[in-house]
């Protein structure tokens, strides 16, 4: 993905999302809600209270 093409993000569900794995998109959502862009999660990913 080139961020600076995109104007929103979608997490999808998962019951992973509080993993350690994650850190590299959940450093991406970051970005994206410093920018001003949209960050939108359903399900699981809700969890990390974005």
């Amino acid at each position: 993905m080139v961020e600076e093409q995109a104007i929103a993000l979608l997490l999808i569900g998962s019951d992973t999302w509080m993993e350690d794995q994650h850190q590299p998109i959940l450093e991406r959502v970051a970005s994206f809600q410093e920018t001003g862009k949209t960050v939108a999660a359903i399900c699981g990913a809700t969890l990390r209270g974005f």
